[in-house]
């Protein structure tokens, strides 16, 4: 339990804390239609309305500024289309500063918005805009509304059986990278960092992509899986661990398996940043029969799309173990706090 008398730091809170929390809100009213309630480590709610399951999301941005309003569209429905739904419905909150905001910013802002909805087909139902005390920069609110069809699985990160395989798809950092790229460029370029490497880090937004809509339609339509998650911050070491927790097991992860681009390791190495902590919005981890890995694999490799193997879910709960690339087990190391918070200190 947190001590009475301490603050808490910037990031997702402390586990047990939103735990606790949480318990606020598994009392009555009790509402059958609700098939999914507020739990850490799953990032949507799910209802039934009439012949189909509503699938919800809220997620802010908080640490980007640069297309902001492309950030608060995809990081919302990349989990709406983890739960095997089509993001349809948007609302946002967008909050501005007090000392610097005009007419070009909330055009930027609004325009980014509207931009990847209409590539998206998701229409804007709602919102709020407002210049506010207390905040130096843009922070953005998104809430995402998806729908399946009743006669479809719901996928959720409660699904995972022990010795289920876990695949990664796709590198983690993507959004990390980008992240230290567009807001550190100058501290980057001091430090040998060439020009040409931090625009290839900003481009990472879009290429390899902060979204995973495509890769998690084609997963959840073709093939069976236990449970899914897109690991956000705290990185891909916690987003494990909040799978495997809410699957009640434990897990084993193979290092030399995770899939991480030199240019990542590089801007990592810099700040001192575990790249295993680092916030990674682009790719998914899902938990599978091992029966159905081969056939994934081959599936996603057809295609061009990164894969890989990094382990399995185990029986002991609790017990998460990283095995390094000589074979050596450790715990894994963990934390709701992300490495990104690393390249905002003053020292930075």
């Amino acid at each position: 339990m947190t001590p009475k008398n301490s603050f808490l730091k910037p990031g997702k809170l402390p586990p047990e804390l939103m735990k606790r929390l949480l318990n606020h809100f598994k009392h009555p009213p009790n509402d059958a239609n609700v098939k999914i309630t507020p739990t850490f480590g799953q990032d949507t709610g799910i209802f039934q309305l009439d012949r189909s399951y509503v699938v919800v999301k809220t997620n802010p941005v908080t640490f980007a500024t640069d297309d902001i309003g492309y950030y608060a569209v995809i990081l919302n429905a990349n989990d709406i289309a983890l739960s095997g739904a089509i993001p349809k419905w948007f609302s946002t909150t967008i909050l501005l500063p007090e000392k610097n905001s005009d007419e070009k910013l909330c055009e930027d802002i609004f325009q980014s918005i509207a931009e990847e909805c209409k590539k998206l087909e998701i229409a804007v139902v709602a919102g709020h805009t407002e210049v506010t005390y207390g905040i130096d920069h843009p922070i953005v609110v998104g809430t995402m509304m998806g729908k399946i069809p009743i006669d479809r699985n719901i996928i959720s990160t409660f699904g995972g059986k022990p010795n289920d395989d876990l695949l990664l798809i796709n590198p983690i950092g993507i959004e990390g990278t980008s992240i230290i790229a567009r807001e550190r460029s100058e501290y980057l370029l001091k430090n040998q960092i060439s020009a040409e490497q931090i625009n290839e880090g900003k481009k990472f937004l879009y290429n390899p992509g902060i979204s995973i809509i495509d890769e998690a339609k084609l997963l959840t339509e073709n093939f069976k899986v236990h449970a899914i998650h897109g690991p956000t911050e705290g990185g891909i070491s916690m987003g494990l661990v909040e799978l495997a927790r809410n699957s009640q097991c434990g897990l084993e992860i193979k290092k030399k398996e995770i899939l991480i681009d030199p240019l990542t390791l590089k801007l990592s190495e810099l700040f001192q940043i575990n790249p295993l902590g680092l916030i990674s919005s682009g790719c998914l981890i899902v938990a599978v029969n091992p029966e159905e890995t081969v056939q994934i694999m081959e599936f996603f490799q057809q295609r061009k799309i990164p894969i890989s193997l990094i382990g399995k879910l185990i029986e002991k709960e609790t017990e998460y173990i990283m095995i390094e690339e000589n074979g050596t087990k450790r715990k894994l190391k963990y934390s709701h706090i992300d490495e990104i918070t690393k390249i905002f200190m003053d020292s930075k």
